[in-house]
Parts: structure tokens; C-alpha cells; sequence
């Protein structure tokens, strides 16, 4: 439409009264005129009366056919071309245009069609300057087309409908808009307002000079304009339609700066914006603008509000899926400038506030976004979000490629602060905790800080994060805070790897540093911590074998100072984890046997558990080294065998506490004031055992320094004992005593009540005899009480003129027993066996103690006797020794002997025979002793009493003068005895054969 022009001021006469002439009279022809001139003043009037009904009976003339085509002509002229079924002239001079249609250069088909085009023309303008512009115009019904040969489907199609408008000038380059109505595609415009024309605008427009050519454009030039025009707006149309019942209503108002103010405010029933996905219902925006006549430019940002949000996503092979929906929402956008104002340009801020909102279906209080759009498509924003007393805090820029047809996402960084509660956490990520986490308590909120790298494909690259909370509980757990350090990675095959590369856990006695790597998608993870731990802490995470270690280490006033490694899987059982653990425990307890030092190492693979390094210091000395082992087999549910292998130099009575009841057992009769070098190996279970939960103990210990054994005194002793389920064996027993050698096996069987049946072989050899007889009154079952010290045989015996002979040198004795004994019975102390003395310098009988110290005191002369050998079988029964064959011999004489000694009363009972000359051999010396010998047996040496008191008596049989060389000894008391006196003894391990002494010891 074109500007109004301004009409000029007509001249008006001035009214100021003339001079009063004086009278003349008029001539006639002067009256003649005067009456015509009033004549045609009236006709005048009445032609104004007549123009005036006419005019405000407001009727149309129709202009004739010559003034309709100069009216197309100049039409033409302008670039249009115009047809119309009528065009009527009021007498006021307004035009009216019926069924107006315009047609471009170059096609047929009308691109704009109305009812009727009303005008007031400035008539003076067009005439003058050649200039159509009006100062009422008004439209009805108007519509706007793409020409045919422009639009995508080759048909004319509609792009303004409906338009109306009502445009009135005011004068002074103001303009009434009394209305501006109609469909613009699919949305719905409403306008109405005052405007007026910027100056620089209304001069550029202002009328120009007649000389002054005004620039016509072509026809062409129009068309192509209103063709490009057309087909741009026609292309929007796809997006319009994402927009259901669209209307914007305009409220223009004029200042007069010569600045338009302009309110728009666009609403719908839903919208959906250009991101794929994106759904409004019920959105309105409002702004507020200013027009200079070149550009309109936002004042203040633009506000808009929506009813709800809804964005979606469309996953493979299923329908869409609902993300995010909230609603009411707000939002606040800060409008950038183009060239040609902010329609041209793209928002620079947008902040945007949801009373509620629901991610997926985790729902949202409410949500706050500010988005910086400056750089745009890259995307730099902030937003909290509320969920209760939990809050998240996240920034950072995400990334778009702005395509035609969408937008495309680049993946970018953030930032998020948090505070939220770990069920919050789980709901919102859609994840659990592992089933043997069920019972994670937190008192507090987790207070989480991080940063994240997203990919193109939406996929998390990486991420670091810190954590911290309060109270902390799992089983018995309990920390006071937890702190740590997290960064997320992705591995080679893809997976997402997270590495908490420092946590710190807090109890008030102890502390915990640690890290941990899970696989989270293979639910792999390790775990290693740091620091001083209460043991019982461990136990939720470890399976039945925890609890045997603490029962065989106590600590003591400090928790261990232990390093571990736990690895598994998550969703696994926990049986498959693994544990690597290292632990220094001070002052602690080893099965109550108390400990400078104990350090462990710990590895628990799925069928195997190990403490593979025990090292202990004991209170006072000694040492202990070892391990233990616990196999189990699947499923895994219980150990089927459990193994403890111990070196130590520790005291025997350490060791019977650490190795346990069978080890007890094994030790108890063994006193050392020097630890001794033991071996412990005991398995409860397993294939090594033939039924399930049964023990069995092997110790195999070096005794290097004295020690004593049922309160004998032994000079060493090397051991190996196997214990089990009640049963001990002993098969290899090395032991020095008395200067000899020994070497014996034994059993020992629980029989119930404490009481264990001890069997047993031994040979000893080149002991030295008045050593082995002080040795063997000591010996006594009870081991708490000691026995009597032995007589001082310096007190005792003769040195020089003694049966036992000279001290200086002693015969050599060789003993070889197969016995048993009830531990709780001292007196079932049952054997047989061969006893052997040689190489001996005998002066007198010396071979029982008191028993040669009586034969030393009678009157018999036979002090002088040379006697250096004797043997004789063994039998020891109730406590007592019987000797049933003793033969004492020498090279020259001989004594044979039969009785028993008392141990408890230290009796004696012994029947003997002296032969002076029995072993004479030589040719006149046989002689002698072949009358000789003959009379000795009939002389019967009887010696009885105790045996540091003997009494003896002698009796002669002239009948034994051709009898056997033999007596008989008394029969055991207590014990049936055979005919021979013999006692009738059970069952017993064979005794040892001793073996034959060398030529050079032997007897001739």
C-alpha cells in the first residue's frame, strides 16, 4: 500500500471589514450583474446541496470503460497485473475494486484473489506526482498463492487466506490499524494498533517532484520476487505444521520518537519445535519489539510458557519412548539481532523453569535450564534439578550439526554437582545395587562433584567424580564417613570401566584408604584398601573360613594394619571372588599364645583359600612360620578340607596351643628348656582323610639341646607323629638317652575320659648303664608330677670296689622293648623285650642300682670277680621289672639270676647263682671249674628288701649239684603267670631285635 500524502492548507480570504462608502446610486447594468452573480451563487449552492446529499448518501459510480483500463495500464506500469469484475468512484473519491485478482508476468493463474479492495486515493498525488498512494485502504477476504510453476507439487497453493485489513491515515505519517486479520498457512494473525511511519522512512516515501522520475520496476522483476517470496514461504509450511492452532495476535502502538512499540503474542493448542522428539501442549510466547521502519528489534527478552513437555526417543525395533515430561513450564529467551532485525537472528539466552518434570519415569519438583545460544549449534547451558531434599546441579556444552531436516547430535562435556540420596541415585540411573549389598544403609545424602565427556552416539566416553557422605552401614559395618575419587573409561572391547582411585572409609577407631576398578559391563571389579581394620569388618565379605582365622589370631589392643586386594564379579557368586590380603598385627594372639608380632598374607581364589605367610614373634623367643589353607569344591557352599602348616622354634607348650588338641596331645609329655625346630602339618577333611570334619596332625620336631620325655631325661630327639580323629601315630622317634642311641615308633589311641592307650617299640643302644638306670627311676606318666631326683651315687656307691663298676668307665647298654601303656593308669605300664650291658669294667654285680649295692655288701668273697657282659629278657608289668634270665658273665666267671624290682616301692625279689670259674676255658682252669661250678649251684644267693636296704639270705640244695645251671625269679604280683612264672601279658608290639654286637664287643 502506498504512503498518504499530505494536503495543503487552501487560502481563505480575510474577513476584516471594509470603510462604509457613501450612498451613490448604482447604474442598472451594474444591478443586472449583480443579480446574475447572486443567481449563479445560488445555483452553486444548490449543486453543493446536491454534492452534499450525494456525497453522504456515500453511492458508487461506476467508472467507465476508458478509466478502468488507464487504471490497469498504470497498474501495468507498477509490475501488476490486475483484473477485476468492477471499479466504483464514490462522489468522495474512494475507490472500489469487486473480485480484484492479480496475476504475475508469466502465468495464468491469479496469485492473489479478493472480495473487494477499498481505497480513499490521494488524487492530488496522483496527479502530480504520478504516485498511487492512499489514506484509507481496506481488504476483504483476500488470499495469496504460490504460482503453480513455483510450488513443490505443481499446483497453486494457498499461503495467506482470509486476510483482511483496515488501514486508516491520521495525518502527520500516523496510521489507524483498525484491523489486520487473516491465516498465514496454518497460523492465525491478529494485528490492530496507531503506527506511525519512522521519518527516514516516511521521506524516503514522501511525495516527489513533478520533474523528479520515479523509479519503475518490471513487471518481471515483481514476479520474480513474489515467485521467490512465495516458494520460501511455501517451504516452511512442513514446520508450521508442527504446530496445531497457531495464532499470533499483534499490538502495534506509535510514539512519537517516531518508534513503533509492538506486542506479539503467539499461542497453539501443541507445538512441536524443531528438535526431533520435542512436544509442547498448549504453548504461548509474548514479545515485546520496536520498529524503526527498518528493523524490529526485541525490547527485553521474550517469555513463553507451555502447559507440558514432552520429549521422546525412538529406539530400534520398538515405538517411541518417553524421556523427559513436565510441565507447567516457563521459559525466558534473550532475543540476538540481525541484520534486518530479530527475526533474522537466533535467540542468545534461554532459560527455562519447569514446576515438574519426569525423566523417564523419574519424577522432578521442578527443573531450571539456562542455555547460552550465542555460539550456536554448540550449546553451552546450566540446569538444576529438584527431587525432594535432593538437588543436581549439572553445566557444560553440548554439541549439535544444524541440518536441514534436523539436528544432529555431536556429543559434548559437563559438570554436575549433586547432592541426593543413594535411592534417589538408583531410581534415577534405573539401576540396583548387588544383591549382597541389600543391606547399605546411608544416614546422609551422597555429595557428588564430576565432570563427563558424552560421545556422538550418546554414549558416556569418560567422567571424574568425588563423593562424600556421613554415616555409612553394611552388616557390621559402621563408618562415620566415606570419601572418594572416581574416573570412568571406556576399555578397548568398549566396556565402561570405573576407577575409584582414592577412598578413604572412617570409624571412629580405625581408617581405610582404598581404590576399586569395576568393568560395569561385565560387572567385574577389584578392590584394594589400606589401613588399620577391625577384622570383624571383614566378615560380610568373606566366606566361613574368616572366622577360622580370627579364631586362630586374636589381636590385640591395635586392629591389623592390613593391605588387601578383593576382586570378583558383582553378579557372581561369592564363593568365584579372589582376595589378596596383607595384615601386620601387633601384640596379638596366636590361638592364646601371646605375640610381639604376627604378619599374614592372604590369597582366596574360587576353590582355594590361603593364608600362605603366617610370621610370628613370640612373647620371650621363638618364632613361628606357616600357613593355611582351606579347598573348596563346587558349588562352593562349604571347605571340604582345611590344611595349617607351621615351622616353629616356639616353646612346646606354644605349640600344643597353636597346632590344637591332637598337637596338644602329641607335646604334653615332652619338657625343653630350648624350643625345639617343629613342623606342624594338620588337614581336617579332604581327600587325604576318610571322613569328612576329622583332623589329622603331623608334627615332625628336632630336638637339638636336653629335654625329657614322660620326666626322662633324653639328650635329643627327632619326631614325626601323625594324629588323627583319636589316633596318634608315631612312626619314626630318634632320641638319645643316657649316651645312647634310640630309636622307636609308637601309637597312641584315645580310649576315652583323657585316658590313652600308648603302644610302642624302642632299641637302645650303647647307653651308658648307671646313666640309663637314673634315667629310668625317673620316669612317671603324669607330667605335672615330677619325679623324686635320683640318688647322688656318689653317695651311693663305691667307685673303686662297687658291683656297678668304675664309674670312669661304664658299660655300654643295649635295651630293646615292645610295650603299652594307659596314659591315665601309670601303673598299666606293660613291655617285653631284651636288655644287653657289654663292654662294661665290672668289678661287682652293677647292673640294677640298689640291687649291686647289696650284692656289694655280702659276705661272698667275690669282689674280685672280672665280669663285663649281661643279658637277660625283659618283662614289665603293675610297675614292676622282672629280668627272668639274667646272666652276668666275665672271662672268668658267671652269675645267673631271676627276679623282679618294684619301681613305685623300689623292692626287690631276686634269685641268683654265682659260678667263680664258669667261664674258664683253659685246659687245667676247665678242670678246676668243672668241679667247682657244680657245688655253685647248689648254692642259691636270695636278695629282697628295698633297694636302697637289701637283705639278702643264703640256702644251699646239695640236690642242684646235677641240676640245670638256672634259677627261676618270683612271678609278677597282680599278674597270672605262667608255669615259669612268666606273667600273663596282653597282646604287645614285638620288641626290636637287638641287633649282634661287632666281634670286637662280643662275647667269647
Amino acid at each position: 500500500m502506498g504512503p498518504p500524502l499530505v494536503s495543503g492548507l487552501s487560502a481563505v480570504p480575510d474577513p476584516t471589514p471594509s470603510r462604509t462608502p457613501s450612498r451613490i446610486r448604482t447604474p442598472w447594468w451594474f444591478r443586472l450583474i449583480r443579480a446574475l452573480l447572486n443567481l449563479s451563487l445560488l445555483s452553486l449552492l444548490g449543486l453543493q446541496l446536491f454534492a452534499l446529499f450525494i456525497l453522504s448518501s456515500d453511492k458508487h459510480l461506476r467508472l467507465p470503460a476508458f478509466a478502468q483500463q488507464a487504471l490497469e495500464k498504470r497498474l501495468q506500469e507498477q509490475g501488476l497485473s490486475v483484473r477485476f469484475s468492477s471499479l466504483e468512484v464514490s462522489p468522495s473519491g474512494s475507490l472500489l475494486v469487486l473480485d480484484p485478482k492479480v496475476y504475475l508476468t508469466g502465468t495464468t493463474e491469479p496469485v492473489v484473489e479478493a472480495e473487494y479492495f477499498f481505497a480513499e486515493p490521494d488524487w492530488l498525488t496522483l496527479l502530480w506526482s504520478r504516485r498511487l498512494s492512499f489514506s484509507d485502504v481496506h481488504f476483504g477476504n483476500a488470499t495469496f498463492y504460490c504460482p503453480p510453476e513455483n510450488s513443490p507439487t505443481g499446483a497453486r497453493e494457498s499461503i495467506i487466506s482470509q486476510f483482511g485489513a483496515g488501514l486508516t491515515s491520521q495525518g502527520n505519517h500516523w496510521w489507524r490499524l483498525a484491523y489486520l486479520s487473516g491465516n498465514f498457512l496454518n497460523v492465525q494473525l491478529r494485528t490492530e494498533g496507531n503506527f506511525v511511519l519512522p521519518p527516514d522512512l516516511a521521506q524516503s516515501l514522501a511525495p516527489r517532484p513533478a520533474e523528479t522520475p520515479l523509479p519503475t520496476p518490471s513487471a518481471l522483476s515483481l514476479a520474480e520476487r513474489y515467485r521467490k517470496w512465495a516458494r520460501e514461504m511455501l517451504d516452511l509450511k512442513p514446520e508450521f505444521l508442527l504446530v496445531k492452532n497457531p495464532i499470533v495476535q499483534v499490538q502495534v502502538s506509535g510514539e512519537n520518537s517516531g518508534v513503533n512499540k509492538v506486542g506479539i503474542f503467539a499461542s497453539a493448542d501443541s507445538a512441536r519445535p524443531p528438535v526431533p522428539g520435542l512436544a509442547l501442549e498448549h504453548p504461548w510466547i509474548q514479545l515485546d519489539a520496536s520498529w524503526d521502519g527498518s528493523a524490529l528489534r526485541a525490547q527485553g527478552p521474550a517469555r513463553a510458557w507451555a502447559k507440558s513437555i514432552l520429549y521422546t526417543q525412538t529406539e530400534n525395533g520398538s515405538g517411541p519412548r518417553e524421556v523427559v515430561t513436565g510441565g507447567p513450564a516457563w521459559a525466558r529467551l534473550q532475543l540476538a539481532e540481525g541484520k534486518t532485525g530479530i527475526f533474522s537472528g537466533r535467540p542468545m539466552r534461554a532459560t527455562l523453569y519447569a514446576l515438574s518434570a519426569q525423566f523417564g519415569d523419574f519424577p522432578l519438583d521442578s527443573m531450571e535450564v539456562d542455555a547460552d545460544l550465542r555460539s550456536w549449534p554448540r550449546f553451552p547451558f546450566s540446569t538444576t534439578l529438584l527431587h525432594g531434599k535432593d538437588w543436581l546441579k549439572l553445566s557444560g556444552q553440548a554439541n549439535f550439526a544444524d541440518q536441514s531436516d534436523a539436528l544432529v547430535w555431536l556429543g559434548g562435556t559437563f559438570a554436575a554437582r549433586a547432592n541426593t540420596g543413594i535411592d534417589t541415585l538408583l531410581t534415577a540411573t534405573h539401576a540396583q545395587l548387588p544383591a549382597r549389598l541389600s543391606t547399605l544403609k546411608f544416614d546422609e545424602s551422597l555429595g557428588l562433584e564430576g565432570t563427563a565427556v558424552i560421545t556422538a552416539n550418546g554414549e558416556l566416553q569418560s567422567a571424574d567424580l568425588n563423593s562424600h557422605t556421613g554415616g555409612v552401614h553394611f552388616e557390621r559395618i559402621d563408618l562415620d564417613s566415606v570419601r572418594a575419587r572416581a574416573h570412568l573409561s571406556r576399555d578397548e572391547s568398549g566396556g565402561l570401566v570405573v576407577q575409584v582411585n582414592r577412598a578413604v572409609f572412617d570409624n571412629r577407631t580405625w581408617q581405610v584408604t582404598g581404590s576399586y576398578v569395576q568393568n560395569l559391563r561385565t560387572d567385574d571389579f577389584v578392590l584394594h584398601v589400606n589401613g588399620d581394620i577391625e577384622p570383624r569388618v571383614l566378615e560380610p565379605y568373606f566366606a566361613e573360613w574368616w572366622q577360622e582365622v580370627w579364631k586362630f589370631v586374636v589381636p590385640g589392643g591395635q586392629w591389623p594394619q592390613a593391605d588387601a586386594v578383593y576382586a570378583g564379579n558383582w553378579q557372581g557368586p561369592e564363593e568365584q571372588d579372589s582376595i589378596w590380603a596383607y595384615a601386620q598385627i601387633a601384640h596379638a594372639r596366636a590361638r592364646g599364645v601371646p605375640m610381639d608380632d604376627i604378619s599374614v598374607r592372604v590369597e582366596q581364589r574360587p576353590e582355594i583359600l590361603a593364608v600362605y605367610d603366617i610370621r610370628g614373634q613370640a612373647t620371650g623367643g621363638g618364632q613361628l612360620q606357616g600357613a593355611m589353607l582351606w579347598m573348596m569344591k563346587p558349588p562352593y557352599a562349604h571347605l571340604y578340607e582345611e590344611r595349617i602348616i607351621f615351622d616353629s622354634t616356639l616353646p612346646l607348650a606354644a605349640v600344643g596351643a597353636i597346632g590344637g588338641p591332637e598337637a596338644g596331645r602329641a607335646v604334653r609329655p615332652l619338657e625343653s628348656a630350648l624350643p625345639a625346630a617343629i613342623h606342624l602339618d594338620q588337614r581336617t577333611g579332604g581327600l587325604a582323610n576318610p571322613q569328612p570334619n576329622v583332623t589329622a596332625t603331623k608334627v615332625h620336631a628336632e630336638f637339638t639341646s636336653p629335654l625329657r620325655a614322660y620326666q626322662v631325661p633324653l639328650d635329643s630327639a627327632v619326631v614325626d607323629v601323625t594324629a588323627y580323629d583319636g589316633f596318634t601315630d608315631i612312626p619314626h622317634l630318634e632320641f638319645g638317652l643316657a649316651g645312647g642311641h634310640a630309636d622307636a615308633n609308637a601309637t597312641i589311641a584315645t580310649m576315652g575320659d583323657g585316658d590313652d592307650e600308648l603302644r610302642f617299640r624302642v632299641l637302645l643302644q650303647n647307653a651308658k648303664h648307671p646313666d640309663f638306670l637314673s634315667a629310668l627311676e625317673q620316669f612317671s606318666v603324669n607330667e605335672n608330677t615330677p619325679s623324686e631326683a635320683p640318688a647322688d651315687n656318689a653317695k651311693t656307691e663305691k667307685n673303686s670296689g662297687s658291683m656297678l663298676g668304675d664309674s670312669l668307665h661304664p658299660g655300654l647298654f643295649d635295651l630293646s622293648l615292645g610295650g603299652q601303656l594307659f596314659t591315665a593308669q601309670p601303673a598299666s605300664f606293660t613291655a617285653t623285650g631284651k636288655a644287653r650291658l657289654h663292654d662294661a669294667q665290672l668289678g661287682q654285680l652293677q647292673l640294677l642300682g640298689g640291687l649291686s649295692r647289696l650284692l656289694a655288701d655280702t659276705k661272698i668273697p667275690l669282689g674280685d670277680f672280672a665280669l663285663n657282659a649281661a643279658s637277660s629278657d625283659v618283662q614289665i608289668a603293675q610297675q614292676y621289672l622282672r629280668l627272668p634270665n639274667l646272666v652276668v658273665t666275665g672271662p672268668s666267671a658267671r652269675i645267673v639270676a631271676a627276679g623282679t624290682y618294684n619301681f613305685s616301692g623300689r623292692d626287690l625279689n631276686f634269685n641268683a647263682l654265682i659260678f667263680p670259674v664258669g667261664e674258664w676255658d683253659s685246659g687245667l682252669a676247665k678242670a678246676i671249674a668243672g668241679i667247682i661250678n657244680p657245688f655253685s649251684n647248689t648254692v642259691t644267693l636270695k636278695l629282697h628288701g628295698k633297694i636302697d636296704k637289701p637283705e639278702w639270705d643264703l640256702s644251699m640244695n646239695p640236690l642242684r649239684v646235677f641240676e640245670n645251671r638256672s634259677v627261676v625269679g618270683p612271678a609278677i604280683p597282680g599278674i597270672p603267670a605262667k608255669a615259669d612264672n612268666s606273667p600273663e601279658l596282653p597282646a604287645l608290639p614285638p620288641a626290636p631285635p637287638l641287633p649282634d654286637l661287632p666281634p670286637s664287643t662280643g662275647k667269647k
